[in-house]
């Protein structure tokens, strides 16, 4: 009834989300229900995943000069590559890399195993912006965005009208044109699996977009929606 934050495997007879109330995914959960799940809220995974690559900057060396220090890589997940982070003078944060399968879906059983490993389902982060310059002025690159987390949700029967989102966050922005922007991180995963899918709601996985400056950062890989409907054949 009421905003919460949740991580882990979770265990419920039933599960009602009010209209209005968000329940945040801190990494990952995965939600056991055995009766019937219904979600008129929202549920979020969004920038819940592997980090962003902090963006370039200019630091001084022991006589005081400035020197450029290239831009971080964002964190890969275990089966994302993170954004590559942008070399000096203006170029753009790469984007993180989607969240991936490698074994076949074809059941619970099998969602229960891979989302299980700590950040197997994440979205990995983005790569940050390259610092730039101007003839008087020293400009910072925008930092890469998270990627997404991971949702499971497996129940006798779900009715989702809210939203369900395991979105990569946005790259961020320099506010100039000198330093260029952060890659977006990459979508999450969400999976639904339930005898009966009475409504599906919006469920989404997007890459986050590019931060804008100089040169702006690229987009973040789409993740993985992933719905079955085990009463149908």
């Amino acid at each position: 009834s009421g905003d919460t934050t949740i991580s882990g495997v979770k265990q419920y007879r039933s599960v009602v989300i009010r209209s209005g109330v968000t329940v945040t995914i801190s990494g990952y959960a995965i939600i056991k229900c055995q009766g019937v799940f219904i979600n008129h809220g929202t549920i979020t995974a969004s920038g819940q995943g592997a980090h962003g690559g902090s963006g370039g900057y200019y630091a001084k060396d022991a006589t005081g000069e400035y020197y450029p220090s290239a831009a971080g890589a964002g964190a890969s997940a275990i089966s994302g590559v993170g954004g590559a982070g942008g070399s000096n003078h203006g170029a753009a944060g790469a984007g993180g890399g989607c969240t991936a399968f490698n074994v076949p879906l074809n059941g619970p059983s099998v969602i229960e195993l891979t989302m299980s490993l700590r950040g197997f389902g994440f979205g990995a982060g983005g790569g940050g912006g390259g610092c730039g310059f101007s003839n008087i002025s020293r400009y910072s690159g925008g930092a890469g965005g998270r990627g997404g987390g991971a949702i499971a949700i497996v129940s006798t029967s779900i009715y989702n009208s809210g939203i369900i989102a395991a979105n990569g966050a946005n790259g961020y922005s320099t506010g100039n044109d000198k330093g260029s922007g952060g890659g977006g991180g990459g979508g999450g995963m969400v999976a639904m699996i339930a005898d009966t899918i009475m409504n599906y709601g919006s469920v989404t996985a997007a890459g986050g977009a590019g931060g804008s400056g100089r040169t702006s950062g690229a987009a973040g890989g789409t993740g993985i929606v992933f719905i079955k409907e085990l009463g149908v054949m």
